[in-house]
This record gives C-alpha cells, structure tokens and sequence, in this order.
C-alpha cells in the first residue's frame, strides 16, 4: 500500500472552472519540463502577452527547480527552498554552477527568467501526464532526470552499465493524469495552442490522455522514442490513428528527434500565423506547416513498433 497526499492543485471558480489571470486567452502544455522548463520560456519570450502554460514533471528534482518560480515566497528566496540544481550557461556562453550560490546569483535571470516574470501564468504539475488517473513507480533516471522515466531502462543500453548504475537516482511514487482530466477545469472559449511532449517512451499514452480535448489543440510535438526503456514499445494502440482521427497531419515524415504534427482543422489560423508551434530543440518552419495543410508531405513514418 502507499500513503497519497492530496492538496489542492487549483482554485475553481463558482462554476467550477479554473480562475485564468487577466487577459489570458491561449494555453499551450509543456509535458516534461525537465530541469528548466525550456520550452515554455520560449513560449513566453514570443507570446509574452496572452499565454498560459500547464507544466507536468514527475521527477521530484525537475520540478523542485520549475516550481519555486511560480511560489509568491520561494520565488524570491530561492535558496531557502531549492535543492537541486545545476550548471547553466550564461548568454555570452560562460558556464556557471552548479553550486547554489553561483547558480543563485548568476542563473536566476538567464535560464529561469521568463517563468519568473510570467510566474503567474506558469502553472507547473509535479505528475505523470498518462492515459490514466492513478499511481505508479517512477524511475527518476541515471545521472541526468532528463531521461527519467515511467518506464525502466531496456537492457544493453548506455543507461543499464555498471558505470551509468553507479549514478542511478532510484524511484519514486508520482500520481498519473489524463490531460483530459485537467483540462475539463478550463473555460470553454479557452484557445488550445499545442501541446510538447517529452515523456521517455510515454509520449504516445499521453496523446491517448487528450482524449476529447486531443482535436482542440492545433499543435502536437513528440519524441516517440521508445528505443531504450523496455516494454515501451508495446502499446495497444497506434498513437498515429488517434493523431490521424483528430485531425492532425505530420509535418515531415520525422523532424529531427521529434515529430511534429498540425491539426487541418485549424488550417485558416495557420495561414494567417495565428498559431504557437515550436520546442526548445524544435524549429518548425511555417511555410513547411502550409505544405503539410495541402498534403505535400511524405507519409508518417514510425520509428518503432507500436508508433
């Protein structure tokens, strides 16, 4: 058995839907923060106006970062709350860290500074993004929580060595959320801009988590790598069908180590750049999106079995 700690996660309304700040009017979900959240920083550097962004990292040290940005007291007082933390680069290119008096001096307006000034509109979630609400072991990763996973490492990958073993950060228990049970609290006029998705093998049972919200986002990026955590490759599903049903179509056959996907039902915003579809290691080009919109483009391609 295990002890589940429940506390408040978002205050409601008197309908029963989520208090947005003032003039939000777009949501993007970054899955996968990891240490920086790099991903919706750069949302908020483009869009700094009219954005929010939902967060989910499971990793407990992740997310110790992502949070305090976000906390009225631990955003000013980092160094009474964080405990993890690790080396950034400044924008000359000087490396500093990662001690927490360099990082706290020199960091916290470099690599953590858009989430800072656009704390109020940062929402992070210390949870699995899944195709299920509940419970599970979690692999915080080895030597880096980038790769952490809720999957455990295949045997004869870099990360099962005896070298790699010797950094092994062990497992934790985190809850599991549908997207779709999260964002059943927001407003209905609410704008679905595109959701990230860096899950280690898990992205395909997050997009199945949409569930009947997968059709309202316009963008969709994802690793769907699978290759190095055992059992990831065999889902009962082809997450490409459900991409297919709710209207998306592949930008390219695979873009770089992430395939990214448009949804043609919003293809008059596209054309007009009404839209919000990048990843910090993802640059989607538009005439490349309005290409795929009138199906010039190769046919997805899935890198591993049950893709």
């Amino acid at each position: 058995s295990h002890l589940a700690l429940m506390q408040p996660l978002w205050r409601l309304n008197s309908q029963g839907k989520v208090r947005l700040p003032s003039g939000v009017r777009r949501v993007a979900v970054d899955v996968g923060t990891s240490l920086m959240s790099p991903s919706s920083a750069a949302w908020f550097a483009a869009h700094p106006q009219d954005l929010l962004v939902v967060g989910l990292e499971p990793n407990l040290f992740s997310h110790s970062l992502v949070a305090y940005t976000t906390h009225p007291v631990m955003a000013m007082n980092p160094k009474r709350f964080v405990f993890f933390t690790v080396e950034c680069k400044m924008f000359n290119g000087r490396r500093i860290g990662p001690t927490l008096v360099e990082w706290y001096s020199n960091c916290l307006n470099t690599s953590y500074g858009h989430l800072i000034r656009h704390r109020k509109r940062f929402w992070p979630v210390n949870a699995a993004a899944s195709n299920e609400d509940s419970f599970a072991r979690f692999n915080l990763g080895v030597g880096d929580p980038g790769v952490s996973s809720l999957y455990e490492f295949k045997a004869g990958t870099q990360w099962t060595t005896p070298e790699a073993q010797r950094e092994a950060w062990g497992h934790s228990f985190v809850p599991k959320v549908r997207l779709e049970t999260l964002l059943q609290y927001f407003p209905e006029d609410v704008v679905f801009e595109e959701v990230k998705i860096d899950a280690q093998g898990h992205d395909a049972e997050v997009v199945q988590g949409l569930g009947r919200f997968l059709p309202r986002f316009k963008c969709l990026i994802g690793e769907f790598d699978t290759i190095a955590y055992e059992g990831a490759e065999n889902k009962p599903f082809r997450v490409f069908d459900l991409l297919l049903a709710a209207g998306f179509v592949p930008v390219s056959a695979n873009v770089g180590p992430s395939s990214v996907f448009v949804n043609k039902r919003f293809a008059s915003d596209f054309r007009a750049r009404r839209y919000l579809c990048s990843a910090s290691d993802v640059v989607v080009r538009h005439d490349d999106i309005l290409r795929s919109l009138a199906g010039q483009v190769l046919p997805f391609v899935p890198r591993r079995p049950g893709t």
